[in-house]
C-alpha cells in the first residue's frame, strides 16, 4: 500500500509538471518517465497492477492540469480588450497604508466565465464574503519580469487578470462568511498587541511566526533571517503546526484525555490557527500529515513519513492542481521530504546512545535536509544558506519557545502576561542572526539562473544514484559530489563576470538605470528617476553577489531618488555620489553637482560619459549609447548597441535600436550587454 501511494503521488504530480512546463507532446519527456519508471519498477519489483496506477495517476495529473489551464486561457480570451462590469465575492483583502486595499474577487463580468482577478482601490472595508461591484473596467494581464514573476504568482494562486480603470465601485456587505471574518478581525487584533508591546520589529517578528504575517517587516532583518538558514519561521508551515500539536498532544496526555479526544482538540487548534494565518498551503499538507501520523496510532497501524507525505501530496494536488506552481508548496514538500525521508535514511545506523551522538545525528539531518532543498532555494531566491544546519539546532528551538508563547497569547484573549518573555528571545534571535548573516560565507548565491539549473540536474542524478543503487554511502558520495559542483559552477561564473565588461539595463517598463561593472568597480547611473528603479538595481547587485557600488549618478528627481536609492542599498551603500544641477542634497554624504557640464569617467579600460540625457558607455572599441525615445535619430551619437528609453515615438522608428517602450517592435527591458575582450559584443535577458 505504501509504495502504490507513493508511486501515485509521484506520478500524479509528473502529470502536473509535464502539463505545466512542456507544450504538445514532448517525446524526449515522455520517454525519460518511462524509462525511470521501469528502472524503479524493476529494482521494487512493481506488479502489472503498479504500473497500471502509475500510468493512471501521470494521465489524471497531465488531463487535469491542461483542463484547467485551458479554462484560464480561453476565459482570457473572452476578457481581453473588453469594457465590462464585474462582480464578484472577496476571497482575500490586503490592506495598505494610505486608505488603500487589495481584493481578491471570484466572479464574472457581463455574463462571461467565472474566474478569479485582483482589484486594487480605496479601501471600502469590505470583509471577506462580501460582494464588489467594478463597473466599465479594464482586464490587465499579468506580465513577469526582472524583479517579481507576476505571471507565476497569479498562476499560483489560480488568478486570471487585475480590474484596472473602473468608472465606479461599489461594495454590498453581505454579513456571509463570519467565522472567517471574526477569527481575521482577532487576528489583526492580536498584531497590534505585538507591535504595541514589542515594538514594531519584534512584533512584526512575532506576527509572522504566529499569523505568517511578514508585511512591513524590514528587509534587512528578512534578509538576515534567509541568509541564516531560518526565514522558514516566518510561513506557518509544517514546524509551526508540528509545534502546535505537539504542545496540545502533551497537555492533553497530563490532562489524561483520550487520544481521539486529544486529536480533535489538536485539530480544532491548529484549524483556527491555519484559518487565521489565511490557510497556507504548508500548514495544510503539515495538519493532514499529523491527522495521519495520530490516526495510525489510533488505529494501531504503522506510520511511515513518505507516505504520508506523499497522501498529504495527493490531497492537496487533487484538490488544487496549481500547487506546482506555489513556491510555499514546493519548499514545503522538499523540506518535509529532506528532514522526514532523506535525513533519517542517511542517518539510519548512527548511534545515539549519548546526548553528543543525538545532536550529531540532528546535525546530519539538518544537513542533509540543506542539500536536499538548496536547489529549490536556488531556483526561487538564487542563494541558499550554508550555516543552516547549525543555526536550525540553536535558534529554531528558541523561536519554537516565542511561537508557543505567541499562540498562548493568542488563545487566552491576550490575558497571558508571555509577550515580555517573548520579546527578549525575540530580540536575541533578531541579534544573532544579523551578526551571522554578516559573516562572509555563511550563505552561497549562485550568481546565474545556470548555476541554479546545474543544482537541480545534480539532485535528479542524486536521486537516480539512490534508486539505481539504494546504497547510502553512494548517495552521500553523490550529493558531496553534486554540491561540489554547483559551488565550482557558481564560482567560475564568478570569476567569469569579474573579467567581463557588464552594461545592465534596468527598470520597470520604459525606464531606465544602467549598472557597469568591470573588475571589482561597479557605477550606477539612473536615467530616469522611476522610484521603482533601486529595487532592480538592488536585486541585480544581489545575484551578482556585488557588495558595494563605487558610484551613483542621478540624473533626474534627484532629491526623492537620492533619498530611494540610500533606502534600498542600505547595506550595499556607495561610496560616492553624483547628481545633474547645483539643488543641494540634504544629508551626510558627499555629493558631486555635476551642472550642466553632465558627468564623465575614464579608467583607461573603460569611458563613461553622461550628458543632456545622452549616456554613452565605451570598452574595447566598443560604444554603447543610451538616449531618449523621443531624440532626433541624426541627432544620435555614433554607435555599437542603441538603446532607446522612454516612450517610443509613433513615427521615427530607429530600425537599429534597442526600445524599453514594450509597445515598439524591437523591445527587450531588464538585460545584461557583454564586451569581451576581443570586442565580441552579447545581449541576454534578465
Amino acid at each position: 500500500m505504501k509504495r502504490k501511494m507513493i508511486g501515485a503521488a509521484s506520478a500524479y504530480i509528473a502529470g502536473l509538471f509535464f502539463a505545466s512546463f512542456f507544450t504538445g507532446i514532448d517525446l524526449f519527456f515522455l520517454a525519460a518517465a518511462a524509462v525511470l519508471t521501469i528502472v524503479v519498477g524493476i529494482s521494487g519489483k512493481y506488479s502489472r497492477y503498479d504500473y497500471v496506477i502509475i500510468a493512471s495517476f501521470f494521465v489524471t495529473g497531465a488531463v487535469l492540469m491542461t483542463g484547467r489551464t485551458a479554462y484560464l486561457d480561453s476565459a482570457a480570451r473572452e476578457y481581453e480588450n473588453a469594457r465590462f462590469t464585474f462582480t464578484g465575492t472577496v476571497e482575500d483583502i490586503r490592506r495598505y497604508d494610505g486608505g488603500e486595499a487589495m481584493y481578491t474577487l471570484k466572479g464574472s463580468g457581463d455574463g462571461r466565465r467565472r474566474v478569479k482577478v485582483r482589484i486594487y482601490t480605496d479601501d471600502s472595508g469590505a470583509e471577506y464574503g462580501d460582494r464588489i461591484t467594478a463597473v466599465n473596467c479594464k482586464a490587465s494581464f499579468p506580465e513577469s519580469d526582472y524583479l517579481y514573476d507576476s505571471a507565476g504568482t497569479f498562476r499560483a494562486e489560480g488568478i486570471s487578470f487585475t480590474l484596472t480603470s473602473p468608472e465606479e465601485v461599489h461594495t454590498e456587505h453581505t454579513d456571509r462568511r463570519r467565522l472567517k471574518n471574526a477569527a481575521m478581525r482577532y487576528r489583526d487584533r492580536m498584531i497590534s498587541c505585538f507591535r504595541t508591546e514589542l515594538g514594531d520589529d519584534s512584533g512584526k517578528f512575532l506576527a509572522g511566526m504566529v499569523f505568517g504575517e511578514k508585511q512591513g517587516l524590514d528587509d534587512d532583518i528578512r534578509t538576515s533571517l534567509y541568509r541564516t538558514g531560518i526565514g522558514h519561521v516566518l510561513a506557518v508551515s509544517g514546524l509551526h503546526i508540528s509545534i502546535i500539536a505537539i504542545a496540545i498532544m502533551s497537555i492533553c496526555k497530563v490532562l489524561r484525555l483520550r487520544p481521539s479526544i486529544s486529536l480533535i482538540i489538536t485539530d480544532i487548534a491548529a484549524g483556527v490557527l491555519i484559518l487565521m494565518a489565511n490557510t497556507p498551503v504548508s500548514a495544510v499538507r503539515a495538519l493532514i500529515m499529523i491527522d495521519l501520523f495520530y490516526g495510525a496510532e489510533l488505529f494501531r497501524r504503522q506510520n511511515d513519513t513518505f507516505n504520508s507525505l506523499a497522501i498529504a501530496v495527493l490531497i492537496i494536488g487533487l484538490s488544487d492542481p496549481f500547487c506546482i506552481y506555489s513556491r510555499g508548496f514546493v519548499l514545503s514538500v522538499a523540506g518535509t521530504f529532506g528532514i522526514g525521508v532523506f535525513g533519517p535514511y542517511m542517518t539510519k545506523n548512527f548511534p545515539v546512545s549519548t546526548v553528543i551522538q543525538r545532536l550529531f545525528r540532528n546535525f546530519v539531518i539538518m544537513l542533509c535536509t540543506s542539500v536536499f532543498i538548496m536547489p529549490f532555494c536556488m531556483m526561487y531566491f538564487g542563494e541558499t544558506s550554508l550555516i543552516s544546519p547549525l543555526t536550525n539546532i540553536i535558534l529554531v528551538p528558541l523561536c519554537s519557545i516565542v511561537l508557543v508563547l505567541g499562540v498562548i497569547y493568542v488563545f487566552s484573549g491576550g490575558i497571558a502576561a508571555v509577550l515580555p518573555a517573548a520579546g527578549v528571545l525575540i530580540r536575541a534571535v533578531l541579534r544573532i542572526s544579523g551578526k551571522i548573516s554578516g559573516i562572509s560565507g555563511v550563505w552561497f548565491r549562485s550568481g546565474s539562473d545556470r548555476v541554479a539549473y546545474i543544482a537541480m540536474a545534480v539532485l535528479c542524478i542524486g536521486l537516480l544514484v539512490h534508486i539505481s543503487t539504494n546504497s547510502r554511502k553512494l548517495t552521500g558520495l553523490a550529493a558531496a559530489a553534486g554540491c561540489s559542483i554547483v559551488f565550482l559552477s557558481s564560482a567560475i561564473h564568478g570569476a567569469v563576470m569579474y573579467n567581463t565588461f557588464t552594461a545592465a539595463v534596468l527598470g520597470s517598463g520604459n525606464n531606465a538605470a544602467v549598472v557597469i561593472t568591470y573588475r571589482g568597480q561597479t557605477e550606477i547611473i539612473d536615467l530616469t528617476g522611476h522610484y521603482r528603479t533601486p529595487q532592480y538595481v538592488r536585486k541585480f547587485l544581489d545575484e551578482n553577489d556585488i557588495t558595494s557600488a563605487d558610484m551613483i549618478v542621478l540624473t533626474t528627481d534627484i532629491q526623492s531618488m537620492y533619498a530611494s536609492y540610500s533606502s534600498v542599498l542600505s547595506d550595499h551603500y556607495p561610496d560616492n555620489w553624483a547628481a545633474a544641477g547645483n539643488t543641494p542634497i540634504y544629508s551626510g554624504d558627499e555629493v558631486l553637482f555635476m551642472g550642466s557640464g553632465g558627468y564623465r569617467s575614464d579608467t583607461g579600460d573603460r569611458q563613461i560619459t553622461y550628458d543632456s540625457g545622452i549616456l554613452t558607455v565605451e570598452h574595447s572599441g566598443k560604444r554603447i549609447v543610451l538616449a531618449p525615445a523621443s531624440e532626433a535619430p541624426e541627432a544620435l551619437p555614433e554607435h555599437d548597441i542603441l538603446i532607446l528609453y522612454g516612450k517610443a515615438p509613433k513615427n521615427e522608428i530607429v530600425s537599429d535600436a534597442i526600445y524599453l517602450d514594450k509597445k515598439a517592435d524591437n523591445s527587450m527591458n531588464n538585460f545584461t550587454v557583454t564586451i569581451s575582450g576581443d570586442g565580441n559584443v552579447r545581449k541576454r535577458r534578465l
